[in-house]
């Protein structure tokens, strides 16, 4: 059920940012670079440290693979949402989701190295159907300026259902079983080290666009390859309590935002 719900989540998302962004933003270079670079190589080691200082084991290997796939498809709907801007929204997604498939990938083999060849292709496929979405909106807008415009609301509202109902299926499927306080407490860690670049970058939609889109993981790409390689359920389950605490703290983030003065 969840990752179905994922599914059109990622579909919502990632065409309605096509739609509302256009084009990938050219501006601004240095801060999608320096958000890139920490979301690629410091959040997975703050992971990394904190799984092996807590001694989290399979739960803690979980979050390492999840921490090391960002470009997750509700970024831009996030960043939207927040009343971020859409075009950084989009070009940070973009670089975000090829870059995460292959640093997911090199996380995998704490597993088992004799899967990485099938987890390629898996990871390979996640990214075409992340990022072939938001290209084919970003045509849509540039053809049809006016229909997209009117679109835009609509995916937004669809989206934001899609969200709860996501948030939901995770809280039901957590429900039966109790993750230990720490990994709570690291994917929160995990979830803010994610934002902090943007704290580097002075105007408001960018800055909001650059949290949302940094702070979510590809949950989807990170399920496909702990399924891939036969990872325990403890693993399973850190995601998915990363995947909460993550949702709630951007969707917090994103109704402060809407609730302050442009």
């Amino acid at each position: 059920m969840i990752a179905t719900l994922l599914a059109l989540l990622s579909l919502a998302s990632t065409v309605g940012a096509g739609l509302a962004g256009g084009g990938a933003a050219t501006a601004r270079p240095r801060p999608l670079w320096l958000a890139l670079v920490v979301n690629l190589t410091v959040v997975p080691a703050i992971a990394w440290a904190g799984a092996r200082g807590l001694g989290l084991g399979a739960a803690g290997a979980g979050l390492v693979v999840t921490a090391a796939a960002p470009g997750g498809s509700t970024g831009p709907l996030l960043a939207t949402l927040a009343r971020g801007d859409a075009r950084i929204a989009a070009a940070l997604f973009v670089r975000a989701t090829i870059a995460g498939s292959a640093t997911a990938l090199a996380a995998t083999l704490a597993y088992d190295v004799a899967s990485v060849a099938q987890v390629a292709r898996a990871a390979a496929l996640v990214t075409a159907i992340g990022v072939g979405p938001l290209l084919l909106g970003q045509v849509a807008q540039r053809r049809w300026p006016a229909a997209a415009a009117r679109v835009v609301p609509w995916l937004s509202r669809a989206g934001a259902v899609l969200l709860v109902a996501v948030v939901i299926a995770i809280v039901a499927t957590r429900r039966s079983t109790v993750a230990p306080l720490p990994v709570w407490g690291l994917s929160l860690a995990i979830v803010l080290a994610s934002m902090a670049p943007a704290l580097a970058v002075a105007e408001r939609g960018a800055r909001l666009a650059i949290a949302q889109v940094a702070a979510v993981r590809n949950l989807t790409l990170a399920l496909v390859v702990l399924t891939a390689v036969h990872a325990p359920a403890a693993a399973i389950g850190a995601t998915l309590v990363f995947g909460l605490v993550m949702y709630l703290v951007t969707a917090a983030l994103a109704l402060v935002a809407r609730r302050l003065p442009p």
